[in-house]
């Protein structure tokens, strides 16, 4: 029900009639002014200016109380955060309505509502709870993507989270919450990679205004917490990225465009320690393509991403210069070395290029056995097991001639490049046929491979984010996991020397 406060004006003194959100009728009757009843009958706001009320249905965005008066009322707020509107007046009741600004100060705000109607004069209270702080958009601080480069010391993804399309716990991760975020943190890392669902989330275009406050949450948890957040469009059942062709172009362009409209603005506020990603891993390159269908389907990735550049960069504010990143086709490295060039910015030296990294496959992702080769469990120098048929046949070497690809493509000239993913993960299902030697041996064999990416990615100019679903980093008190490879990931990164 509408949260409703009612000031009846009787000859012998002032009724107070309040409805408030148990459904309880409560009458009080007082001489003179209403001094003392403010608390009781508080209107509550949350951060962005929406009513807070027990009930679950409850769609308006004010709250309402109602004067009863045979004069008419003055109704005065003394915050100007406060906008009170007069509804509507019916037999000598009069209908007001309740709205707040957003909150930009990080603390609860009150405020009082005056009523005042012949000699008769009573109040209510308005709260509103704690926002992020002081709006910043005013300004940028002047940080160029090499500047933030130069920052980067290790990067973490929350996957299987905010990106899954039927919402952030339908993949069986619980909700993510400050003290997750807190250990991000506390286990060494300063880049937080957030990916996120959006057409799912969205209706003609429009994105729920309930899930961009959500992301403005989580945005806000990793940048109080001195980390920077990259914040991305990530798969949502392909909706992008599966369409990279001529037919779809028209319509995904238009979301596109609609959808970072919609984020930009909402998420403004923040300096450059957030910076936005146009997609994941778009899919523009086929095995049985020809030189022709590439060159087709990478002029039409270009056009989707600097679609979200020209929509950023419109909404002005830190978005005009914020640092942005572009993903090469399939966010693969040969590919990207082979096929693709960085779309046209009007900000200059504010954009990164992405890759993933996943190689060897049968290593880091192949879940079973098959015809052509199978699941390897040791990979790196001195963790190679003689006469084994799971060693991997790559190693370090072919890592480092990866990323020395993207060193000389990007970082060479200026443009510093992520490496949005990557990581190596426990064969569970093949845990039966290992022994406790194997099971050593394979976590060895992991450690050296975080180890190596962050290492080899970092003296390359290459900014590694491992991928982790909960396996390393408690989800809900962010305490680690597997120290063995979160304290790898630090070890690689001290060891590497950055170009930046």
């Amino acid at each position: 029900m509408k949260k409703q406060i009612i000031f009846p004006i009787l000859a012998l003194g002032l009724a107070l009639t309040a409805c408030n959100d148990d459904n309880v009728e409560n009458v009080y009757y007082v001489d003179g002014t209403m001094s003392g009843l403010t608390s009781q009958y508080a209107l509550n706001f949350d951060r962005y200016g929406a009513p807070s009320t027990n009930d679950p249905d409850y769609e308006e965005n004010y709250l309402t109380f109602t004067v009863k008066s045979n004069v008419a009322p003055t109704v005065v707020a003394d915050q100007s955060w406060v906008n009170i509107t007069h509804a509507k007046t019916d037999k000598q009741v009069h209908t007001f309505n309740v709205t707040v600004d957003a909150n930009p100060l990080k603390e609860t705000r009150n405020a009082t509502i005056t009523v005042m109607a012949g000699d008769e004069k009573g109040s209510l209270s308005v709260a509103q709870a704690p926002g992020r702080g002081p709006v910043i958009n005013a300004e940028s601080n002047g940080m160029t993507a090499l500047d933030i480069a130069k920052d980067f010391k290790a990067g973490f993804n929350i996957g299987n989270t905010l990106e899954a399309p039927d919402g952030e716990t339908s993949w069986g991760q619980p909700l993510i919450n400050q003290a997750y975020i807190n250990g991000i943190k506390a286990a060494g890392f300063n880049f937080v990679r957030i990916p996120v669902a959006w057409n799912s989330h969205a209706e003609d275009g429009v994105i729920d205004p309930v899930w961009l406050d959500r992301i403005d949450e989580v945005v806000e948890w990793v940048i109080d917490a001195g980390m920077y957040a990259v914040v991305n469009s990530h798969w949502d059942k392909g909706w992008l990225e599966e369409n990279i062709n001529w037919s779809n172009e028209e319509a995904v362009n238009a979301l596109q465009g609609a959808y970072w409209t919609q984020i930009a603005e909402k998420l403004n506020a923040y300096d450059e320690h957030l910076l936005f990603a146009a997609t994941n891993e778009p899919n523009a390159v086929f095995d049985d393509d020809n030189d022709y269908d590439v060159a087709d389907r990478i002029n039409i990735l270009k056009k989707y991403q600097k679609t979200m550049i020209d929509a950023v960069r419109s909404t002005g504010g830190v978005n005009a210069v914020r640092t942005l990143v572009v993903q090469g086709p399939n966010t693969n490295i040969d590919h990207t070395m082979a096929y693709y060039t960085l779309p046209e910015d009007s900000a200059e030296g504010r954009l990164m290029a992405e890759v993933h990294y996943y190689d060897p496959y049968q290593f880091t992702l192949m879940e079973k056995d098959e015809s052509w080769g199978k699941v390897c469990w040791f990979w790196g120098e001195g963790n190679l097991v003689e006469g084994s048929d799971r060693n991997s046949s790559t190693g370090e070497a072919h890592m480092q001639a990866q990323f020395a690809k993207m060193k000389a493509q990007f970082v060479d000239n200026g443009i510093p490049v992520i490496l949005g993913e990557y990581g190596a993960y426990p064969n569970e299902h093949l845990a039966g046929e290992q022994t406790d030697a194997d099971k050593a041996a394979i976590l060895k064999s992991r450690v050296s491979y975080y180890n190596c990416v962050n290492k080899y990615g970092l003296a390359a100019g290459v900014l590694p984010f491992a991928w982790d679903t909960g396996e390393l980093i408690d989800r809900n008190s962010g305490s680690l996991l597997v120290p063995e490879i979160v304290n790898a990931i630090m070890e690689g990164s001290s060891a590497a020397v950055s170009p930046y």
